[in-house]
């Protein structure tokens, strides 16, 4: 017993002096000696100047390991800041015993108030390309042969990852934009190799002029295996929210989940399974007051050259807002598509949207992604009835007469390109009226190319209230205007300025004011505040009739011109729809050339010029 007292006692005593030993190692390490060769190091193999400003130490509990402070890389020359990254300190931490093993397990990497600068210049060049210092080359020594049933890899383990109170500051000399990301704190479970571990994630980020700010923020467990290489995560929970966006949008928050999402091979091939976006839009006082989107999609391709495809995917949309009703614009979605940025193309295969009963569907491709994008296909709006769907959305037509904006639906070929967006091959109906041609919208303004069988204006006009004597007129019953009084004439100059474009009418059957007109043909153009009418023909009262005019208004009073010729025209015809006189029957032509400028009625005669001749022929007078 008393050997075995011994034994004890002198193994407790080794003990003692190896945890005395090691005790008295860290005590006494000084790690700032090795300042000079790991700041040379890093300048060897990243091309910039390491400082390490403050302290280096070892540390022995809970790992043993290696502490550094006031760490910081310098910027590449040409460069706004000094500094490339800093960092108030840095912790790496490394198990002993599993080095007997030939595995590296390290405890703990811990970086502490992490400060990135990145920044583009106008010319694309970047400051975090790092351009490691050419190096003499030397022989690598020989590996010795491993001894059978030796393995010759080195495991390696991480226990955690903790990146706390970072921040990123990012500028583009291109757009003149300054960025700021922060705080970002990462923390991660146990990282090794093909097995999961836990991850966490929240960024904030900012403009300069902190007019737009949000954060973001991941949670899931992940697994890493860098022989293929291929990331899973499975549990996908991903969070942000944005406010204060261009548009006057107020506030965003995106909300996305998948149970499983992996990026694996060196295309970095992507396979999820369903994943639910939940968009919510809030627009404050703005028409849009909220837009609230759920979409469920899959999502499958290559990561290296980006190439995506969406398989069948659907989602719901709801919007409240004016013009929605009490109930707001609730719609269903449902399509497929794909992208392939490599190549700059994309494919809508299909897009339906069912919005209250409103059924559109759009396909198509899309090619010059990485440069000036343009997009051809085909869109299709099946006949609805726009009345009952504006009412059911709070906007009832009870001026118009019952009857009209009863049945409309559209079918044409679409196509957007530098910057223009035109319905071509256009196919549209209202009520009676069916119309072909084309529409476009772009850097230019507006343009039309229309033919429209018939259009009844009348039938969409309000009915005149009935007149009885005594009737006090509107606004208090103010009296008529005297001899002499002028009235002005009120029009929407600033529209007029900003109106740019040109438009191609003809209508088969026009009906305006009780005037049938055959063969109408309008061709006018607007540019600046300048509207021009090149051409306005069409038959009428058994005549034909040729104008041309305009309307200047980018002067301090408009200016008017007109001319033109009306001939053949049935004069008895003419006083009956105006006069509701028959004494007079015959035929006459008219020749007018006319100039006017002014703001009222008054001002209009008093600059009437020109010159008008009318003719007639055949004439009874009836007495």
């Amino acid at each position: 017993m008393s050997m075995l007292k011994r034994m004890v006692a002198v193994v407790l005593g080794v003990v003692v002096i190896a945890i005395a030993g090691i005790v008295v190692f860290v005590a006494t390490f000084d790690a700032n000696r090795y300042k000079p060769e790991i700041e040379a190091l890093a300048k060897q193999h990243l091309g910039r100047t390491l400082t390490l400003g403050g302290d280096m130490g070892l540390t022995l509990w809970p790992a043993l390991g290696l502490r550094a402070e006031q760490v910081s890389v310098g910027n590449a020359e040409g460069f706004t800041d000094p500094l490339f990254a800093e960092a108030e300190s840095l912790v790496l931490g490394v198990q002993l015993m599993p080095l007997l093993s030939k595995r590296l397990e390290v405890d703990e990497v811990a970086l502490d108030g992490l400060k990135l600068f990145l920044e583009r210049r106008k010319d694309g060049s970047n400051n975090w390309s790092l351009a490691p210092q050419a190096a003499v080359p030397q022989a690598a020594p020989e590996a010795p042969a491993a001894a059978p049933g030796t393995a010759r890899e080195f495991g390696l383990l991480v226990g955690g990852v903790t990146l706390s109170r970072a921040e990123v500051q990012f500028r583009d000399g291109a757009s003149g934009e300054v960025w700021n990301v922060a705080p970002v704190d990462l923390s991660t479970g146990t990282i090794e190799p093909g097995k999961p571990f836990d991850a966490s994630l929240a960024i904030g980020f900012a403009q300069a002029d902190k007019k737009l700010q949000g954060q973001l923020r991941y949670k899931g467990r992940m697994s890493v295996d860098p022989k293929l290489p291929s990331v899973e995560v499975s549990n996908l929970r991903l969070e942000a929210d944005a406010s204060n966006l261009p548009g006057g949008i107020e506030k965003v928050v995106l909300k996305a989940q998948a149970e499983k999402l992996s990026v694996a091979g060196e295309s970095l091939k992507l396979t999820t399974t369903p994943l639910s976006i939940d968009v919510r839009l809030q627009n404050g006082p703005a028409p849009l007051e909220l837009l609230d989107a759920k979409l469920m999609l899959g999502l499958a391709g290559d990561l290296s050259p980006v190439r995506l495809t969406l398989a069948p995917f659907e989602g719901d949309l709801h919007a409240e807002g004016e013009g929605f009703g009490s109930k707001g614009l609730n719609a269903r979605l449902q399509g497929e598509a794909a992208l392939d940025l490599a190549a700059g193309t994309g494919q809508l295969t299909h897009l339906s949207v069912d919005a209250d009963g409103l059924l559109a569907t759009l396909s198509g491709k899309l090619d010059g992604l990485t440069a000036a994008p343009r997009f051809a296909g085909r869109m299709e709006v099946a006949d609805f009835n726009p009345r009952a769907w504006l009412a059911a959305h709070g906007r009832p037509l009870g001026e118009l007469p019952e009857g009209t904006l009863a049945q409309a639906g559209a079918k044409a070929d679409v196509s957007f390109a530098d910057g223009t967006l035109r319905l071509t091959a256009l196919e549209a109906k209202l009520d009676e009226t069916r119309a072909q041609g084309s529409i476009g919208a772009g850097k230019a303004g507006l343009s039309a190319d229309l033919a429209l069988d018939r259009l009844d204006i009348d039938r969409y006009l309000p009915p005149k209230p009935a007149k009885t004597p005594g009737t006090p007129r509107e606004g208090g019953g103010s009296p008529a205007p005297g001899p002499g009084a002028d009235s002005p004439i009120e029009l929407p100059v600033a529209m007029l300025r900003d109106l740019n474009g040109a438009v191609n009418l003809r209508v088969g059957h026009l009906t305006a004011q009780r005037v049938d007109v055959r063969d109408l043909r309008l061709a006018a153009k607007a540019r600046g505040g300048d509207i021009v009418v090149d051409t306005l023909s069409g038959r009428a009262f058994d005549g034909q009739i040729n104008a041309r005019g305009g309307l200047d208004v980018r002067g301090q009073a408009p200016a008017y011109r007109a001319s033109g010729k009306a001939s053949a025209v049935d004069v008895g015809a003419v006083l009956r729809q105006f006069a509701n006189s028959d004494r007079l029957s015959g035929h006459g032509e008219l020749d007018f050339d006319l100039r006017t400028t002014g703001a009222s009625v008054n001002g209009l005669k008093a600059g009437l010029d020109g010159t008008a001749r009318a003719r007639f022929y055949d004439c009874l007078l009836y007495t």
